[in-house]
Parts: structure tokens; sequence; C-alpha cells
């Protein structure tokens, strides 16, 4: 197993042995599972609600940066600011005030990493903003499971 570890991802073995094996068996604090579970199941209910009312992702990295950048009291750290600013679409975006022609699947990238960059209370006051107080119907899902 070790071998076969370190010949997949160029490892010595001792390290494989040593460092990231024992990793592997350490429990994880259980609010970071339940917001890796939340961010799964949010971003699955929120991506479907925007494909199937918007039929692209761009209107969702559009709104999930208006969110972060420029609605009050939504609860965005300067420090989730900054991270957010560096991805390089997003900066173009926040000084020129749009965002380049890209594919879909680059759209959906930066949008599940803004979504990951935000808390699970902020992923819910988004839900809230831009999909609940809008009358948006989620499709397939009832308002309860969000």
């Amino acid at each position: 197993m070790i071998q076969f570890l370190s010949n997949l991802i160029g490892l010595h073995d001792l390290v494989v042995q040593l460092v990231l094996l024992p990793f592997t068996y350490c429990p994880q604090p259980k609010e970071l599972m339940a917001d890796i579970r939340s961010y799964v199941t949010d971003y699955r209910k929120v991506d479907g609600v925007y494909s199937f009312h918007f039929n692209h992702c761009s209107i969702l990295m559009v709104d999930l940066v208006g969110f972060c950048f420029y609605r009050r009291a939504n609860g965005v750290t300067i420090h989730q600011k900054q991270l957010l600013y560096k991805i390089p679409s997003i900066k173009r975006q926040i000084r020129h005030g749009i965002f380049p022609n890209m594919s879909h699947e680059t759209c959906s990238r930066i949008s599940c990493k803004i979504w990951g960059i935000l808390t699970p209370e902020q992923r819910t006051r988004f839900i809230n903003i831009y999909i609940l107080q809008h009358n948006i119907t989620l499709k397939g899902y009832s308002i309860e499971e969000v």
C-alpha cells in the first residue's frame, strides 16, 4: 500500500508512511464535516436553481460577487474579500465592472471557489436573499430543505 501511494504521487516511502497515512486516520472536527456537507448540498441546490431559471452560471458568479463585495451586513470579512480578490476574473470585475466571456466550466469553477470561501451562515444568508426573497422556486426542492 505504501509503495503504491508513493509511486502514485511521487513521494518517498518514508514521507507517505510517517506524514500522510497518520493524517488519514485522524478524526476530523464535527464542525468541519458539517461545513463540507452543507457546502455540497447547498451548492447543488443553488446551482440547480440558477441553471433552471437563468441557464448560465455567470449569473450565479455575478450574484456571489455582488453578495460578497456590495451588500452590507452580509458578514463577509476583510480576509475573505482579500482571498476573493486574488481570483483574476473577480479582480477584473471589481475594477472594470464586467466579467470577461468565460466558458461554463470556468464560471462554475469560480462560483465553487467563492461558495467555498463563505461560511455556512453566509451561504444561508445568500440563499435567503437571492433565492427565497425573490420567490424563485427551487426546482425539485421544498423550501424546508434549504
